[in-house]
């Protein structure tokens, strides 16, 4: 929001439709002397659609899907940041997908709102390294820096309007937020390789994003809360070891 208040001034309003995000929103809109609007969802459509002049709306991280009444609306112009390299991993959680598949590079793509998530036209992107020991938080908030970057780099042309847009042909698999891979369970037939991975895709530091992994051990079902690479304590070689897990049914009966 800084940067588009410096480029922006008075012409800029902040808009806030999650309810988790209001008080932030505000108090960040407050310091940059920005106008704040909590809107509910129902009413942030009527909001958009009563623009009558060209207006550009910015979305970051924001899980609200925008309906098609608004992305149709022809005052408007919807930019959306998206936390991977277009046109693959659209949907939620795409830094979880792209290390447990094993990709070597996520990405940052700015594009335009389609009716269909994440299928708009492309503005513009970035890949972004995915490192051996990369956690799934650590990939998002790469993904994130990266996304300011690009979108400093372009504010002009963005508030121009004068830039490229690259047409999406063939969108790649479409992820949804209750989907976890796996359903969440480590496999312990796993390679150490995949079953780290899959470690870390799972891994947002402690953030309510997705649910701890979980490891069924003879009649008994854990939630891993933390692990580490580490010496096998019986037979020797390099192991995962949880370093933090807990009974489910201990959870339960604790709740």
């Amino acid at each position: 929001m800084r940067i588009l208040a410096q480029a922006c001034g008075e012409r800029l309003v902040c808009l806030a439709v999650e309810k988790e995000h209001v008080p932030t929103m505000r108090q960040t809109a407050a310091r940059l002397g920005v106008p704040f609007h909590p809107l509910t969802p129902e009413a942030l459509p009527h909001f958009l659609c009563a623009r009558t002049q060209p207006a550009l709306l910015v979305s970051a991280h924001n899980s609200y899907l925008f309906p098609r009444e608004v992305v149709a609306h022809p005052p408007l112009t919807l930019l959306n940041f998206h936390n991977a390299y277009l046109p693959d991993y659209h949907g939620r959680n795409a830094p979880t997908w792209e290390i447990y598949r094993g990709e070597t590079y996520g990405g940052a793509t700015w594009h335009i709102i389609a009716a269909d998530v994440d299928t708009g036209a492309i503005a513009f992107q970035k890949r972004v390294p995915i490192t051996s020991d990369m956690t799934a938080l650590e990939l998002l908030m790469a993904t994130a820096r990266t996304s300011v970057r690009l979108f400093r780099q372009h504010i002009d042309e963005i508030l121009a309007g004068m830039y490229s847009r690259r047409r999406i042909t063939a969108p790649g698999r479409l992820y949804l937020s209750r989907e976890v891979p796996n359903d969440g369970w480590l496999d312990p037939t796993w390679s150490m390789a995949k079953a780290y991975a899959f470690l870390r895709a799972l891994d947002y530091g402690g953030l309510p994003i997705l649910p701890p992994p979980k490891l069924r051990l003879g009649e008994e079902v854990y939630e891993i809360e933390d692990y580490q690479i580490g010496g096998c304590p019986i037979g020797g070689g390099i192991c995962i070891i949880p370093s933090r897990a807990r009974m489910a049914d201990q959870l339960s009966s604790a709740a």
